[in-house]
C-alpha cells in the first residue's frame, strides 16, 4: 500500500526514493546512503545524504552521473583506496588508474602515490608509475 501523487515529467518521487521502471510506475526506496538515486543499490546515488561526517560522492569516471556515497572521517584521506579527490568538484572522488592504490588527481598510470602489494613505485619527477614485481 502507498500514497498516490500526480504524474508529471521527471521524477515524482520524494527524497530517498526513485521512480522505478514498472507498470504502473512506483517509487521505490534508495539505498540508505543516498539522498536521491537511480536505483536501490549503493552505487546508484545521484546525491548523498548529509550526515555528521563528510559525505563523499565516489564515481568510476567523470562521465558517470551516479556513484556511491561514503562517510569519510579523515581529511588526510578523503577518498577510498584506488580513488582520488576531484580538484574541481567538492566532495567527489574519481577512480585512479587500476595499478594505483593512491594517486594524484588523474586516471593516468604515472600519477600513483602508492601501489598495491606486489608492485613497486617508479618515480619520475613528482609522478609515480607502478610496475609489477
Amino acid at each position: 500500500n502507498g500514497r498516490c501523487v500526480a504524474e508529471t515529467s521527471g521524477n515524482n518521487c520524494e527524497l530517498h526514493y526513485y521512480l522505478a521502471n514498472t507498470n504502473p510506475k512506483q517509487c521505490h526506496p534508495c539505498h540508505s546512503s543516498c539522498l536521491t538515486c537511480n536505483n536501490n543499490d549503493s552505487s546508484s546515488c545521484l546525491t548523498c545524504e548529509q550526515n555528521s561526517s563528510k559525505p563523499v560522492f565516489q564515481v568510476d569516471n567523470d562521465s558517470d552521473v551516479d556513484g556511491q556515497c561514503l562517510n569519510v572521517f579523515s581529511q588526510d584521506q578523503p577518498c577510498d583506496e584506488g580513488y582520488y579527490e576531484s580538484p574541481s568538484i567538492q566532495n567527489t572522488c574519481y577512480k585512479c588508474h587500476s595499478s594505483c592504490l593512491r594517486c594524484n588527481n588523474s586516471e593516468d598510470d604515472d600519477q600513483c602515490n602508492q601501489c598495491y602489494a606486489g608492485n613497486v613505485l617508479i618515480l619520475s619527477g613528482d609522478r609515480g608509475q607502478t610496475l609489477n614485481t
